[in-house]
């Protein structure tokens, strides 16, 4: 380690922390700076909801990639514990990634293991990525952020995609029906109907979901979609690497303040975003 005058330098500084305000709820971003790094944290007090890490410009050789470690729901996300599933997720995430792109502006991209879920109405988790690519042939921050692969996991999915849409042809209804919920959320001559028509698994899935909606098929889908997964993709979502580009986001509005422990604010204020668009 690098001495400065002679003294070991100070890894750890006090955290930063500041008060973020957005439709009629606030939450508090925590920035934790060492020599070398920004750590920032949204969510209460007691709970981080976003976590990521950030190199200082110029200190490694891809300061221009930070790293997502953690997107969760939890409803006391908020100060007010009214944090709503999806609309404020999305804004929240849109808060930070317009927040690093106005204040770290050397940062292009968040690498990101895809571990987001939903829970059903039954009651059960589903891996959301999964779930949304099933049907829509995309992740759900591919479709919501524009998340890309590059280079080797670009090369990997690539490789398991075609293999994972090939296994398509080679099942037949009988093996398919094996694998899943012996209820089915249509009749079964309609579920065969679109299976067999159907050359990719996307083409299979999506009238289902165009005609009981995204929370029934969550419940239909719940019980066997991993099993599913491994069996014809082969390989796990969550050990594939994404990136997440910074860009402003202009439809969410919010305020920056100074945070004091307890609520209070000072009436100064740091940032506002702007306008939404029409």
């Amino acid at each position: 380690m690098k001495k400065r005058n002679g003294q070991i330098p100070d890894l750890r500084r006090t955290p930063v922390r500041k008060l973020v305000t957005f439709n009629n709820k606030s939450a508090i971003i925590t920035i934790d700076e060492t020599d070398f790094s920004y750590t920032i944290y949204i969510g209460n007090p007691e709970i981080y909801c976003i976590d990521v890490l950030i190199s200082k410009e110029q200190q490694s050789d891809t300061s221009e990639t930070g790293h997502l470690s953690k997107l969760r729901y939890d409803s006391t996300c908020s100060l007010e514990h009214d944090f709503k599933r999806e609309v404020d997720t999305n804004n929240l995430l849109k808060i930070l990634l317009t927040y690093i792109a106005r204040n770290y502006k050397y940062v292009k991209s968040l690498t990101f293991q895809d571990l987001s879920e939903r829970t059903c109405d039954n009651g059960m988790p589903v891996n959301l990525a999964l779930m949304t690519y099933l049907w829509k042939g995309q992740t759900w921050y591919q479709k919501n952020f524009g998340a890309y692969l590059e280079g080797y996991n670009k090369e990997r999915f690539e490789e398991y995609e075609t293999k994972f849409q090939e296994n398509k042809s080679k099942v037949t209804w009988a093996g398919l029906k094996s694998m899943m919920t012996p209820t089915f959320p249509l009749p079964e001559d309609e579920m065969k109907q679109y299976f067999e028509s159907a050359k990719t698994w996307q083409e299979f899935f999506r009238p289902i979901v165009d005609k009981i909606g995204i929370a029934a098929f969550c419940n239909f889908i719940s019980n066997w979609i991993e099993t599913f997964f491994l069996h014809f993709f082969r390989v796990p979502f969550i050990s594939i690497q994404y990136n997440l580009p910074i860009k402003e986001y202009n439809d969410v509005q919010f305020t920056i303040s100074d945070y004091i422990k307890g609520g209070k604010r000072k009436t100064h204020k740091i940032r506002t975003s702007r306008q939404p668009r029409e």
